[in-house]
This record gives C-alpha cells, structure tokens and sequence, in this order.
C-alpha cells in the first residue's frame, strides 16, 4: 500500500472527514453592476443600479464604497438602488472579509454616468439676413452638419437687426430650441462693442456648404489690440442644475492668419477655458467645450478674441445643447 504524507498547517487545508477540499484563505473580491461584465457600466443622470458580489472563499462581510452615489456605502453583500445624480466617472470598490483576513477589489472609474440628452438651439450670431428676411428673428428650414454631428433642420434664432446696419449692443433676445419651442434662455451682445462685422466669409455660393452659405458669410469681428480685449456674448437665465455644451463657427475668406479664440466666462466652472478655430477659408470645422456649470445666478459669458499671431477673430454661429 502506498501511503501519501499530507502536511498540514493550521487552516491551509479544510479537512471534512478523510477528503481535504482545498486553500482556505482571506476572500478573493470580486463585483459587478447589475450583472454586466463590462469594464465600465454607463448610466444616465440620475438613475440607479443594483451591486452584486461575486467574491470567492466564501465571505461572510461586504463592505462597499460607492463614492458620490446615494447611499454612498453598504454593508449588504448585494445592494440595490444605489443613484448616481453627478455626471463624470465614479470609483466602486468592495472589501470582503471571512475568518481568514480581507480582500478589496477597487474598479478605478467603474460607472459613467452620462447627462440627460435635452434640447438644443442654433443661433445665427451675426443675424445675417437670409434671402432679404433680415428682420425675422426666428428662421427655420435650412440644414447645418457640423463637422461630427448628425444632420438636422434647426430653427435658427437671429438677432432682430441686421448687424450690417448696426451691432445690437444689449439687445435681448430669448432663444427657441431647435424644435421651434420657446426656452428661458436669452443672448445678449455685451459691450464692450464688436469691433466690427464682416459678410465675406467663405462660401460655395450655392449652399452646398457642410453649412449654410448664408450664415457661412456673416459675422461678428474682434480686432481690438491695444488693448487687446474680449467681445462678449452672455448667456442669462440657464440652469444651474446641468451642464452645457457651446459648439462655435467662425468663417473669413481670403486672408492671411485667421485664428479664432473662443473662451468661457461669467463665474461658472469651466472660467478661463478656451478653444481656438482656424476661421480662414473655413467652411466646415467647428470647436465646442463642453461640461460648463453655469454661475449659480444662471450665466456663461462667451469671450471672442483672436490667437497669438492673428490679429482678428471671427464668430459666425454657435450652438448651444443642454446636458452637453
């Protein structure tokens, strides 16, 4: 008879009877959301999941920690109807116990939680006329594909002057969605003053543009240098309960360097952010920023001024998409 010599130490081994079933040990954690097996689980604003541990070795402990969620921690081994109400990526982790020690499993930006998809609104900046309807300051019907965006036919808000004839410095102007619905929001040109407009940006001359001819041609224009200073657009009345996303258009023809600066302001939590846009000859390409809280009184002041090396800045358009 062949004898075999089993060494065993302490709990190393569990021995039920003459059979030893294996390691006995500190738990291995493991987790998951709602069942999925996938490195990064999506949510939208304010909704919930359910957690389920699927720790081995047997833990008889489970304690959770779900960072800004509400309840933010738990001591249940499967909790449900944890909320997220923050956008942006959340770290999970689960610490598991048994009599043998503790294990932590940390998923580094485990959830996304995604803003809700709410409106959007188009606004013609220079409120250019189109085919001689200069003074309607709401005009639907033409369709804009910015460079990355699905095509749509948007209701454009324009200002109900031509700036042609005239800036309108303070003028208020309260923006519909692009479903032609009326928002809250209104758009004011604030001083100091443009420094001018220009109708020579780039065009096709046929509207078989990515955008519009028309609004292609017109815009606003920043050449202040001494001293050098922001021409202001302010955004008033917006909730301060999501974030935006602002999508901006400049367009000049036929010039040397154009480079467009685009920078947030206004108190809110992007200030001092800014994207810049090469405007010559452009007929196509645009700049957005996204994720701006507004100011806790509901502001986002638009700065236009132009790059190091270009001496002018251009703003032909921009759009506006809540919960961006």
């Amino acid at each position: 008879m062949t004898k075999i010599l089993i060494r065993y130490s302490g709990n190393l081994l569990k021995r039920s009877g003459n059979l030893f079933t294996g390691y006995e040990g500190a738990p291995i954690t493991n987790f998951n959301a709602s069942g999925s097996t996938a490195s990064q689980v999506s949510i939208t604003i304010g909704g919930s999941l359910n957690f389920y541990d699927t720790s081995t070795k047997n833990p008889t402990s489970w304690k959770w920690n779900f960072g800004n969620a509400t309840p933010s921690t738990s001591t249940l081994q499967n909790p449900t109807g944890i909320t997220f109400s923050l956008t942006g990526t959340t770290t999970i982790s689960l610490t598991t116990t048994n009599i043998y020690g503790s294990n932590t499993n940390t998923k580094t930006n485990y959830i996304n939680v995604n803003p809700i998809s709410l409106n959007k609104l188009a606004v013609d900046v220079s409120a250019a006329p189109f085919g001689g309807l200069g003074l309607v300051p709401y005009y639907s019907g033409f369709t804009w594909t910015p460079s990355g965006m699905s095509q749509r036919s948007w209701t454009w808000n324009m200002f109900a002057s031509d700036v042609l004839g005239g800036i309108p410095t303070g003028q208020t102007m309260i923006l519909k969605y692009t479903d032609n619905t009326l928002s809250n929001y209104i758009l004011k040109v604030m001083p100091p003053l443009f420094s001018g407009n220009y109708n020579n940006g780039k065009t096709t001359g046929n509207d078989t543009g990515i955008y519009p001819d028309s609004i292609l041609m017109y815009s606003y224009v920043n050449y202040s240098n001494s001293p050098k200073q922001y021409q202001m657009l302010r955004l008033t009345n917006l909730n301060i309960a999501t974030t935006y996303k602002l999508t901006f258009l400049g367009s000049r023809a036929n010039v040397g360097a154009a480079t467009s600066r685009y920078t947030i302001t206004g108190g809110t939590n992007k200030d001092a952010t800014y994207v810049t846009l090469d405007s010559m000859d452009n007929v196509m390409n645009t700049v957005s920023i996204s994720g701006i809280s507004p100011s806790p009184s509901g502001i986002i002041d638009i700065g236009v001024d132009y790059a190091v090396g270009s001496p002018i800045g251009f703003i032909n358009a921009m759009e506006i998409d809540e919960g961006g």
